[in-house]
């Protein structure tokens, strides 16, 4: 019972965080410097939860993200399902709750989630989105110091849903 509390507020906040990102964090109000929520709960996604779930809550939300950024269709569900898979690998071997890890990361799943995005628009030059790499690192920069923060406090609320 307590695994399916988990997992509705996980669905609860990539609702809340996928409402922020295109409203009020629109990169229309902060260009680059708006943090990419999604990909960092993408992040934690991969280092709270298990395959089966993880793979789920990883799909709907590139989707979604998918449909409100209007770009290519399955970009960003390719990118954030890649994040995904490469994170949650990665923590069976490596134990990342400490920040330097932490830092590492979120900064990298940024660049490699971006430079994803940014190959796929230069194959299909006819889907212009405009940044570069520079803009890449500025936003591994930006998410890596809000998504720390954020692990330790959904963590804390996450493993309270559990109990």
């Amino acid at each position: 019972m307590n695994k399916i509390f988990s997992y509705v507020f996980l669905v609860i906040l990539s609702i809340f965080g996928i409402l922020l990102q295109t409203t009020l964090l629109s990169p229309i109000h902060f260009g680059i410097y708006s943090p990419d929520l999604n990909l960092i709960l993408i992040v934690i996604i991969a280092l709270l939860c298990g395959l089966k779930e993880g793979t789920i809550l990883t799909i709907g939300n590139g989707y979604i993200m998918d449909v409100l950024s209007g770009n290519l269709l399955g970009v960003n569900t390719l990118s954030r399902l890649s994040v995904f898979a490469i994170v949650h690998s990665i923590t069976d071997n490596v134990y990342i709750n400490r920040t330097p890890s932490l830092a590492l990361a979120f900064f990298f799943s940024t660049v490699f989630s971006w430079g994803f995005m940014w190959v796929v628009i230069k194959i299909n030059p006819s889907a212009f989105f405009g940044f570069s790499l520079l803009d890449i690192l500025k936003q591994g920069f930006v998410n890596t110091m809000l998504g720390i923060p954020l692990f330790f406090i959904i963590k804390k609320y996450y493993e309270r849903v559990q109990k």
